[in-house]
């Protein structure tokens, strides 16, 4: 229900009662001192000062006050004791990139989960797991597992299972079958686009989303009449091909007209290239700013030129992001320009550059627009074609 004003009720109701809920513990002294301490604490990064930091706070009066804590996995860890069932939920976003080494110790924390993650973007490959390769973790699995009677579990058999830190994420370990983690009961599959304009969308559900579990592939929910005739998308192709250069492959000219739409647009140029974009009346005078390549010698010649180009005030003002597909995973920005650094001799190239999920990735960022810039395209790269 709705008030004269326009306000939710429910929603008032709550932030009331939150409002009154903090007034109330900070009249309280002992919550004081326990924000005192948490907040002494965050000076320390020695070990011992750490923990006698630790024994001073009363944690379960700083979840009252902050009930709810949001952070990088590995950034919470140091901050948060290491007690069952400390949180009532616990949800891991991105889930896909998760692996399971660093997120067990934060589900022991819980005493619910909910797992957030597309099988049909980027996995644990882009993660940022390095510290371990798969031969060496084979050893250790075969050291610790095999032929121990009441744990013994084979390296073949942990990988059917999703079990290993290196190949699988907890989303991987959740959705894999022979685990039986997953019930109608537990589970949901989100049909739902909410981020991108119809004509981007539409490429993204009918590219990857139509299949035997979305037969019909997501419903776009941007796709309002007025928003369906707006164009979005913008194809750009440059001349010359791509360098060799002391072992760096990059295409200059693709990087060249990339530096030229993004000055454009901060100056707010009637560039012919633009017309499109100026055409979307709802998009920010100076939208932010996204470059994603499949190639990372592509990402740094890109990122010099912009440093070279750019002040840092410039930069700043569109949150310029420069990155491959891994750097874009839950990532998004007003304007994409996708330059994936291409000419007709790179069509050995098609397996990486046209992986489903990659290019699910590099495709799939932009709110209002995307500019794609390329040289000539191999005929066999048919995801790029269409």
């Amino acid at each position: 229900e709705w008030d004269s004003f326009g306000s939710n009720l429910l929603s008032t109701k709550i932030k009331s009662e939150n409002d009154t809920r903090v007034c109330s513990l900070l009249k309280d002294a002992s919550y004081g001192a326990t924000l005192r301490h948490f907040m002494a604490r965050l000076r320390w990064k020695i070990k011992s000062r750490v923990l006698a930091a630790n024994k001073k706070i009363d944690f379960e009066k700083l979840f009252d006050i902050f009930p709810i804590v949001l952070g990088e996995i590995k950034a919470l860890h140091p901050y948060l004791p290491f007690d069952e069932g400390i949180f009532d939920l616990v949800v891991v976003d991105e889930a896909s990139q998760v692996n399971l080494a660093e997120i067990m110790p934060i589900l022991f924390r819980a005493k619910k989960v909910c797992i957030v993650g597309d099988h049909k973007q980027l996995g644990i490959e882009a993660g940022g797991l390095i510290f371990m390769n798969k031969f060496f973790e084979k050893l250790m699995w075969q050291r610790s597992f095999s032929g121990v009677s009441s744990l013994s579990l084979s390296v073949d058999e942990a990988l059917s299972k999703s079990l290993l830190v290196t190949q699988h994420s907890i989303l991987d370990l959740f959705r894999n079958e022979s685990n039986s983690l997953l019930s109608e009961k537990n589970s949901c599959s989100l049909k739902e686009h909410f981020r991108s304009l119809p004509m981007l969308a539409e490429f993204t559900s009918s590219e990857f989303y139509k299949d035997e579990v979305y037969t019909e592939g997501l419903r776009i929910m941007t796709s309002t009449p007025e928003r369906q005739k707006l164009i979005a998308f913008k194809d750009l192709h440059v001349e010359g091909s791509r360098t060799d250069r002391r072992g760096k492959k990059y295409h200059p000219g693709e990087a060249f007209k990339v530096i030229e739409l993004i000055k454009n647009i901060l100056s707010g140029s009637e560039s012919d290239d633009l017309l499109e974009m100026h055409r979307i009346p709802f998009i920010p005078s100076i939208p932010s700013i996204g470059v994603v390549s499949f190639i990372s010698d592509q990402i740094q010649y890109l990122s010099e030129c912009t440093s070279k180009e750019f002040s840092v005030d410039q930069i700043s003002s569109c949150d310029l992001l420069i990155g491959t597909a891994d750097a874009f995973q839950g990532n998004e920005r007003d304007v994409m320009i996708f330059s994936p650094s291409v000419d007709a001799s790179c069509s050995r190239s098609v397996r990486f550059m046209e992986d489903s999920r990659r290019f699910n990735v590099a495709t799939s960022r932009a709110k209002y627009f995307t500019f794609f810039v390329h040289g000539t395209l191999p005929e066999n790269m048919e995801r790029m074609n269409r």
